[in-house]
Parts: structure tokens; sequence; C-alpha cells
């Protein structure tokens, strides 16, 4: 009679170390394509962050006759940091840091500043929505700013 039948269990070295860089190489397409996708979804954050505060505002101004000067006036805390999904949070883990732009004893806009991993969006930067609708960026695409609005 012939050989036995011998059952291979489990997977060559050859095998696994394809399998590792095949893996691998899926990895390093679909992460910076991730990264870039989270950073524009936590700029449309910030920018509806930005216009909540605006309209904040702008109530503030209908009942007091003139624009608060501190986020605390608003109703929320001095130190405004947000997190991805607009939540207050410290600012180890935030993506924003929102603050009112007070010159003078006036109110000009209200700015979003980009922090942590959040710093890497350097198409858009620092996002701040002017007191009468003006929108502007400080990163790359500062020329146009509508396209990171």
């Amino acid at each position: 009679m012939g050989q036995p039948v011998r059952l291979q269990l489990g997977f060559s070295l050859l095998e696994l170390l394809i399998a590792l860089v095949i893996t691998a190489i899926l990895m390093t397409i679909a992460l910076p394509a991730y990264r870039h996708i989270q950073i524009r979804s936590h700029r449309v954050i910030g920018i509806a962050v930005l216009q909540d505060l605006a309209a904040r505002q702008e109530r503030f101004w209908l009942e007091h006759r003139r624009y608060a000067l501190s986020l605390v006036e608003l109703g929320l805390v001095e130190d405004y940091f947000i997190d991805g999904g607009a939540n207050l949070v410290r600012p180890s883990q935030a993506v924003y840091r929102v603050e009112l732009k007070i010159s003078e004893g006036d109110f000009l806009a209200v700015a979003a500043w980009p922090q942590n991993d959040q710093r890497l969006d350097r198409q858009c930067g620092i996002l701040t929505l002017g007191r009468d609708g003006q929108r502007s960026v400080s990163g790359e695409l500062a020329a146009h700013p509508q396209q990171c609005w």
C-alpha cells in the first residue's frame, strides 16, 4: 500500500507572513483615509458649535441690547473644549477649543482652535465665524474658506 495521508493542521510560516504583509498593506491604505474622514467630521462639529454660539450671541443681544463678552454670560464655561460629539471635555480629549473674539470691549467673532489630533487639519485650521456672518479659516484653504464650511 501507499504512504499514509498526513493531515496538515494550522498554517505554515510562509502563509502567515503573506497574510501579515497583505494586512499591513491594507492598513497603510485605510488608516490615512480614515484619519482624513475623522478630521472632516470633527470640523463639521466645530462649525455646528460656532453656529450655535453665534445664535446664542444674537439671542443675548435681543435680550440685553449688547453682545456677551464671555462664554459664561452665554451660560457656558470659560474654558470651552469640545470633543468630536460637541461634548464639553478636558483639554487632553478635545478636538477644538472654542472662544469668543473680543476687541476693545466689543464682540467680533466666535472661533474654534484645533486641539490634539485635530491640529492635523492643515486645510482649514482655525475656524472663525464673524458677528456679521463672515466665515474664515487659517489653513491652506484660507483663500477659499467655503470649502471648509
